[in-house]
């Protein structure tokens, strides 16, 4: 392999449109045919993907009748040195000299390319004999992310037509979108990799997650790390990370002081950043109140049970079935949501007389509002008379373990208006109320917390079911001594949730304290 200026590397910076080619010749002096691999080696190329390309062209004489023996093909992109097939499978006769141009050029990708401005091409060539056992590296770049646990994967050395199964990775702030697959004749099909004839890079494409793209818009901050859920949360602790129905949601927890929202004439505290990037806040009353203040302000409508009718578990439910009085003969009936509770006929009388009378409605997202009905107990029936111990209740309290979860482990619990493709469809306005979970992060401990930003220094509901036992609906409030209340309890309070939507958001000013609440523009604070 002769190259026509002497020198077997490329070392390039290109212009847009400006191609370069490199000549060379393989000449075959040996009394076999042959068969090789033309490669890059030690391949560097920190171009954007896409932005360059080569074809590559041979003749049998040197200066005319050159054919293009491959069409246009993008250079892997690669910010460590790497070693990559051009093109396989050549054959060379004995006695036969070929004459090749390869042409790498730089495209216009019609998008902002700056990346590019700086970037550099950088490899050298070799060929290599075809070989039917021959293993080709497998080099797994997650981009920031991890697998599992793991944030590096060991290389991989597979035969070509070989296969390996992908996983999806995951990454804080962003959302996974799929691979790049960086190798000649290797493909990806579903989550199963086949490996062509080259080394092969398998590279993780992200973008920012909606909810990462909320929390820049209102000019906050996560913390990267996991709390220790079964303390009190009684300093100012910050924003954290988890998994919701969505994606990636961001809590506030503490008695963080830049989470302060005034809408539709009332003051709201964030509780989280959902996935889908709406805006999860909590009703805080009709004046800014400081964290630990006990205030009857703060809750929006006073003394209201959960359910009236307690002799049958199918009353856990924010709705359930069947209709009036009859008893439920299966799980699926007594959660098949037909009639409403006591507490979601509030929550819409509510929502009509303060948002929908006030025009707000538009601002609302369709957000899912999580009734966990799911059961802790397998062998727990979960309908009429039968004792029955709710998802809920292991994450809180029986074998506490201090684990919550921001995910609605069943759909038919996933309380939406018309998104079924989250949730069921079966509310009829976007409001709802807080779960139990969401309490957990917020930093209510294993008791009664008075210092975080939940603290109002009354018992409310939360969406949480306890159990059904002895015949009586067992619900969990937020911020009390108790673990559960019985759903008829008539002491407690209803504080609304509603998600404010991404257009929105985008409107706001303010910091989000107390003095200067996030607003929309021309709302005093």
């Amino acid at each position: 392999m002769k190259f026509a200026d002497g020198n077997s590397t490329i070392n390039e910076r290109l212009m847009l449109e400006e191609e370069i080619v490199k000549e060379f010749t393989i000449e075959n002096t040996g009394d076999l045919d042959a068969e090789i691999n033309i490669e890059w080696l030690d391949l560097i190329n920190t171009y954007m993907l896409g932005s360059l390309t080569y074809t590559l062209e041979q003749s049998e004489e040197k200066i005319t009748g050159y054919e293009e023996i491959l069409s246009k093909t993008e250079v892997p992109v690669s910010n460590t040195e790497y070693s990559y097939t051009l093109i396989p499978d050549l054959q060379i006769p004995v006695g036969k000299t070929y004459y090749y141009r390869l042409r790498i050029k730089l495209n216009d990708l019609e998008v902002e390319q700056n990346e590019d401005i700086n970037a550099i091409l950088s490899t050298k060539f070799n060929a290599t004999p075809v070989s039917s056992d021959k293993k080709y590296t497998l080099e797994i770049d997650l981009g920031g992310g991890m697998i599992g646990e793991e944030y590096e994967i060991p290389k991989m050395h597979l035969k070509e037509g070989e296969t390996y199964s992908t996983l999806i990775p995951t990454k804080l702030g962003e959302e996974f979108i799929g691979w790049i697959v960086s190798g000649y004749g290797s493909s990806l099909v579903e989550n199963k990799l086949t490996i062509g004839k080259s080394n092969t890079k398998l590279i993780a494409k992200w973008k920012y997650s909606p909810s990462n793209k909320t929390l820049n818009q209102l000019g906050l901050t996560f913390k990267n790390s996991i709390p220790n859920f079964r303390n009190l949360a009684t300093t100012d602790e910050g924003i954290f990370a988890m998994e919701d129905d969505y994606g990636i949601s961001y809590y506030f927890r503490g008695t963080v002081t830049n989470k302060y929202v005034k809408f539709a004439n009332f003051y709201w505290r964030i509780l989280r950043i959902n996935g889908n990037g709406s805006l999860r806040v909590v009703y805080d009353g009709t004046s800014a109140h400081p964290n630990g203040e006990a205030s009857l302000d703060r809750v929006a409508i006073q003394n209201v049970v959960y359910n009236s009718k307690i002799n049958d578990a199918k009353y856990v439910g924010y709705m359930y079935g069947p209709a009036g009085d009859a008893y439920s003969t299966s799980i699926e009936e007594a959660q098949s949501n037909i009639e409403d509770s006591t507490i979601k006929i509030a929550l819409d009388k509510w929502y009509e007389d303060n948002i929908l009378a006030n025009n707000f409605q538009n601002n609302i997202s369709d957000s899912l509002f999580c009734n966990d009905r799911s059961k802790e107990i397998e062998s727990h029936l979960g309908y009429g008379s039968s004792n029955t111990y709710y998802g809920g209740r292991g994450r809180y309290r029986g074998t506490w373990s201090g684990q919550p979860t921001l995910k609605c482990p069943q759909k038919n619990d996933a309380f939406t208006v018309s998104d079924i493709k989250n949730g069921n469809g079966s509310l009829k306005y976007p409001v709802g109320i807080i779960t139990k979970d969401e309490d957990l992060v917020a930093g209510t401990g294993s008791s009664k917390n008075q210092k975080y930003f939940l603290y109002k220094g009354y018992k409310y509901w939360t969406m949480t079911p306890d159990s059904y036992y002895s015949s009586k609906p067992q619900i969990m409030p937020a911020n009390s001594w108790d673990s559960y209340i019985s759903s008829s309890s008539l002491y407690v309070h209803i504080v609304p949730v509603i998600n404010l939507n991404i257009e929105f958001i985008e409107t706001l000013i303010g910091t989000g304290t107390m003095e200067d609440p996030f607003r929309e523009k021309g709302i005093e604070p």
